[in-house]
């Protein structure tokens, strides 16, 4: 997590999410440990609900009790004016498509919200409704579990693969291969560095490209070729597989290769198969990237990531919730508001009509990639928290909570 000039007070997002066998439901309750332990917990300041789905014996979380339902409107209704966190353990099973509204209500009413589940199915996609989840958080932890493979205690284990009739846990190796262990230096991976604009990920990304010159190993950096915020590549209209530059909101430039889509990139490496680490660029952009990571990963390739999980209208932006569930590291970062420097969670999208300035509305082009403002733009972004986010002409959300206050 980034440093941060003012501590978190807002609404936020924790999704605990890993494979079978793994730690999500002891990160549950060692948090109800430590809040009944304090004092802090009472009948009604936090609240745990559970999936029926969720454990064959769903009914509690170590010594404490949980509301076990499937219905999304149960748990709106027991959250009163004095519930500050809200605990649903196996949130992806809920078919209800309005528990993803649901969550979204209860972060922007000031509250604490923390969701476990899966975060692949047995086929290796997103597992249900994990990737609206994690286009919605504010800290993921990634629970791991040990390898079930024989000889590979030593990996860590982000997948489930189905063992006749049961589910075991396995690295991505031997998730795609019933072969002996290899080292930890050949096996694939996926790094994604998540949040906000002006959050610092290109500078962490960053650390490990030169981590990667430190060592003189090889690697490629890619860059959609839509993106010219800066106009870093002249006037001159670039082609695909051209040499541009990613360039760091502190003006630092990273040499490049362009791209369009991510088949582009599996035609890169193919022709290229000595390179074995790539960096990506505002994953956001790269239609089918996920499909190429899931297919590259086994072969012993290696991938760092930036990237945008939610649009400046809150929603889902592109394959990169998805690469969430699939990655084996989620830093996750966040800005200072540009208005009260609060940690900023949003992207704020603002757009210049006849000089004067209004923030974007519900209906706007997603994909309109920028920085900050220049004369003569259009359109710029900020940096917000929650309470300082305008989405306007936004639907009214049918769950209307009271918001709470942490004074």
């Amino acid at each position: 997590m980034s440093l941060k000039a003012k501590p978190f007070k807002q609404g936020s997002l924790t999704v605990i999410s890993g494979p079978v066998g793994s730690e999500k439901t002891e990160e549950l309750e060692s948090f109800l440990d430590a809040s009944v332990d304090s004092g802090y917990k009472t009948d009604t300041n936090i609240l745990v609900f559970r999936h029926p789905d969720d454990e064959k014996n769903p009914e509690q979380i170590g010594k404490h009790k949980t509301i076990i339902t499937e219905n999304v409107n149960e748990i709106y209704n027991k959250i009163i004016s004095e519930t500050s966190t809200i605990i649903i353990a196996g949130a992806p099973h809920y078919q209800d498509s309005r528990i993803i509204d649901l969550t979204d209500a209860m972060v922007r009413s000031n509250r604490n919200v923390i969701i476990s589940g899966l975060n692949l199915d047995s086929q290796g996609q997103p597992y249900k409704k994990m990737p609206d989840f994690m286009a919605l958080a504010d800290r993921v932890i990634l629970a791991k579990a040990i390898c079930s493979y024989h000889n590979c205690l030593n990996f860590e284990a982000n997948r489930s693969k189905k063992n006749e009739d049961q589910y075991d846990p396995v690295c991505t190796h031997h998730y795609h291969h019933d072969c002996p262990p290899i080292s930890r230096q050949l096996a694939g991976s996926l790094e994604c560095f998540v949040g906000p604009m002006f959050g610092g990920k290109s500078k962490k990304w960053k650390r490990e490209l030169s981590k990667l010159d430190h060592k003189g190993i090889d690697y490629v950096v890619f860059k959609w070729i839509g993106d010219d915020r800066y106009g870093e590549d002249g006037k001159e209209k670039k082609k695909v597989f051209d040499e541009g530059n990613v360039t760091l909101h502190n003006g630092e430039k990273v040499s490049s290769v362009m791209v369009d889509t991510a088949a582009d990139i599996g035609e890169y490496l193919s022709a290229h198969p000595h390179i074995k680490n790539s960096l990506l660029d505002e994953l956001q952009f790269l239609q089918g990237i996920y499909d190429l990571i899931f297919e590259y990963q086994p072969q012993g390739h290696k991938f760092w990531g930036t990237g945008l999980p939610r649009g400046f209208n809150r929603g889902k932006f592109g394959d990169v919730s998805k690469l969430m569930c699939l990655a084996n590291r989620v830093h996750m970062n966040h800005a200072l508001c540009v208005k009260c420097g609060d940690p900023a969670t949003e992207n704020q999208r603002m757009k210049e009509i006849s000089g004067n300035v209004y923030e974007a509305e519900d209906g706007d082009p997603l994909v309109m990639p920028g920085g900050a403002k220049k004369r003569g733009d259009k359109f710029f972004y900020q940096a917000r928290c929650l309470d300082h986010w305008v989405l306007r002409g936004e639907p009214e959300s049918e769950f209307k909570l009271d918001k709470f206050s942490w004074d």
